[in-house]
């Protein structure tokens, strides 16, 4: 259930022309809008793919790794090539620990009998509690088959917003 780590670079140039030149080297341009102030920051576009693989980031929380020091933050908007669908950039939001917030948490299972109907849930509490991601595994199913919010392991401070009867996931149909 651990965040997602982003590892960012301060220091790009700002414009069009450089970011293309940072797209064409594999890195992705983006902001943090923080407490203090607006940083420009960039970071390989791989490596946010492989990290999100899978699930939705916008909305998701991650761990931003700066040279300064991380930051708790969240993927605010992400824009998109609209041809190619690949990230042209993306805006984070620095997030105090101590502040309640709804976040976007993605649910995953490496059991391939498990198939999964919702890949994220929304849940509320404190911002520093929020997991990275749900795991899904075999010991969570009820006697139909089932794995409901209820059955989910979250901290204690944190709440799904989904009823707790909604179904996550199902035992899949082995062939």
């Amino acid at each position: 259930m651990a965040l997602v780590v982003v590892n960012a670079e301060f220091g790009r140039e700002i414009g069009s022309s450089s970011s293309r030149r940072l797209r064409s080297q594999g890195m992705v341009p983006g902001i943090v809008y923080g407490t203090e102030a607006v940083v420009a920051v960039s970071f390989n576009a791989r490596e946010f793919r492989n990290a999100f693989h899978g699930r939705s980031a916008k909305g998701a929380m991650i761990s931003l790794k700066l040279p300064t020091g991380t930051k708790l933050a969240r993927v605010q908007d992400i824009q998109r090539h609209p041809v190619k669908r690949e990230l042209a950039h993306v805006d984070f939001q620095e997030i105090d620990k101590n502040e309640i917030i709804n976040a976007t948490v993605g649910v995953q299972a490496e059991d391939p009998t498990i198939e999964i109907h919702h890949s994220s849930i929304e849940v509320t509490g404190p911002a520093g509690s929020v997991p990275g991601s749900v795991d899904l595994t075999p010991d969570l199913f009820d006697a139909e088959g089932h794995i409901t919010v209820a059955s989910i392991k979250l901290p204690s401070n944190i709440v799904c917003v989904l009823e707790s009867d909604t179904v996550i996931a199902v035992l899949a149909e082995v062939e």
